[in-house]
């Protein structure tokens, strides 16, 4: 009987662990985002989004309370940095794009959904 009951528990626990294990997909496309470049880290560029919907989580970065940020690893240009704001679209980023990637022990990882932008399909 004791045995039944560890292995239960054990079983309830590594089930636990392995459901919030999984990596947050957001089902959403956007044509026209506008969003600030907050900065790098281990879930690539943090971008704040401006504008509804609410898709992201909030974050403390530096001291600093941003809302409705998510993570990209998508290619973007070079000139931005931390503050700037650009407008960009979003989808869903693929199985592929949203894994976690190698990561610089200077960055900080962050629980936000990893989305793909692109450039944006409108004019603003």
């Amino acid at each position: 009987m004791h045995k039944l009951f560890l292995a239960t528990v054990v079983g309830l626990l590594a089930l636990g662990l392995i459901s919030s294990c999984r990596e947050e997909n957001v089902d959403l496309q956007m044509d026209c985002a506008r969003g600030r470049v907050i900065s790098h880290s281990c879930n690539g560029l943090l971008i704040q989004l401006l504008e509804e919907p609410t898709i992201g989580q909030s974050i403390t970065y530096q001291d600093t309370v941003y809302t409705n940020v998510f993570g990209t690893y998508s290619p973007l240009s070079d000139t931005l940095s931390a503050g700037d704001t650009f407008v960009f679209s979003l989808q869903p980023a693929t199985d592929a794009e949203a894994g976690a990637h190698p990561c610089l022990a200077i960055y900080q990882s962050f629980d936000v959904p990893q989305l793909t932008v692109g450039p944006a399909k409108c004019q603003k």
